[in-house]
């Protein structure tokens, strides 16, 4: 963030030419606001899993639960760890860039609000993704299985927004998601990703923190505009509840299930979903300006493999082939639905 924000000559606070004395403050270079804010959710996430790997690992999965200590503490010693971790990683930059700005630009009306603002909305983010590391190692058997879960879980929306969005823009006759006006100048409006960011739990804080994270005086606006803390308000309470669902897992998680892959099914069944919808996306988007009907027929091909591939390890057992082939059915039902009703 501070070297976004002063340490490139061209677009530094420090560069008079650039701020024309309009720029009042900027937190980080503002092309950089998704990547702050999905980078504040990674981060949670990897802290969540590192926080809560030890039941994932058979021997410290043995020597700490064996511990004369109730697991609400354990859990709850290990969740403030990881806070602690997040709010040092994420404030400890925001308030070098706070200085910066100081320096730089003197203090204006609202800088100390904006920034508690920015900084509490991309704690809340990060705290959302660590949550929901904790609660993926609560369900999983191995590190790369949490990882895959929770990457899985946050990205749920975003994968389910932008593949319907891309199915939209070549079926829905009208639709105007993501559309643009002849030559790409002006959007005629949001896209679905940007439209349902408010349930999106890493891009929940997107838009808000590109609102708040620089002011420029323009007239007749010379103050900025305070943001709304309804939204994360409501994240984190969101969060407080993922925690507390992590925290009843982790009561009664059973030791024996550290290193063993494939024991949670509905979660792989989740993975297997995000990622196939995923590639029904990418393959319907590479395709689709050759030929419509190729590209439906070539999506649902590669949604089949590869949801076959990972549906293999989690539905296993005698009745495997039936269960992989019935979950595939149903979301080739549910596929073919939302294509024919487009």
């Amino acid at each position: 963030m501070p070297v976004s924000t002063a340490a490139i000559p061209d677009t530094s606070v420090f560069n008079l030419d650039y701020t024309h004395d309009q720029l009042k403050f900027r937190f980080w270079d503002e092309s950089l606001t998704y990547a702050v804010v999905v980078g504040a959710a990674a981060f949670g996430l990897v802290v969540g899993v590192r926080g809560f790997r030890f039941m994932l690992v058979k021997r410290e999965a043995t020597a700490v639960l064996s511990l004369p200590m109730p697991r609400s503490v354990l859990f709850a010693s290990r969740m403030l760890a990881c806070v602690a971790c997040v709010v040092l990683g994420i404030a400890i930059p925001m308030a070098a860039s706070l200085v910066v700005n100081i320096v730089a630009l003197d203090v204006w009306a609202g800088l100390f609000s904006s920034w508690a603002y920015v900084l509490a909305g991309l704690l809340v983010t990060a705290g959302v993704g660590c949550a929901v590391g904790a609660l993926s190692c609560a369900l999983a058997g191995t590190q790369a299985e949490a990882g895959m879960f929770g990457a899985a879980l946050l990205g749920s929306v975003s994968v389910a927004a932008w593949g319907l969005n891309a199915v939209m823009q070549y079926l829905l006759v009208g639709n105007a998601f993501g559309a643009t006006l002849y030559g790409g100048a002006a959007q005629v409006a949001p896209a679905l990703l940007q439209a349902l960011a408010w349930l999106n739990p890493v891009l929940f804080f997107a838009d808000p923190a590109a609102s708040n994270m620089q002011f420029i005086v323009q007239h007749p606006v010379y103050y900025p505009v305070a943001g709304s803390w309804l939204l994360v308000g409501a994240w984190a309470l969101a969060a407080c509840a993922l925690a507390v669902l992590a925290a009843t897992l982790v009561r009664r998680r059973k030791g024996e299930r550290a290193g063993i892959a494939g024991l949670s099914v509905p979660l792989s069944v989740i993975v297997g979903i995000v990622i196939g919808v995923a590639a029904f996306g990418g393959v319907f988007t590479l395709m689709a300006g050759l030929s419509v009907p190729t590209a439906i027929v070539a999506s649902f091909l590669v949604f089949w493999a590869v949801s076959f591939v990972l549906f293999r390890r989690p539905l296993r057992g005698s009745a495997h082939m039936g269960r992989t082939l019935a979950v595939l059915g149903g979301e080739t039902v549910v596929l073919a639905c939302v294509v024919a009703c487009l």
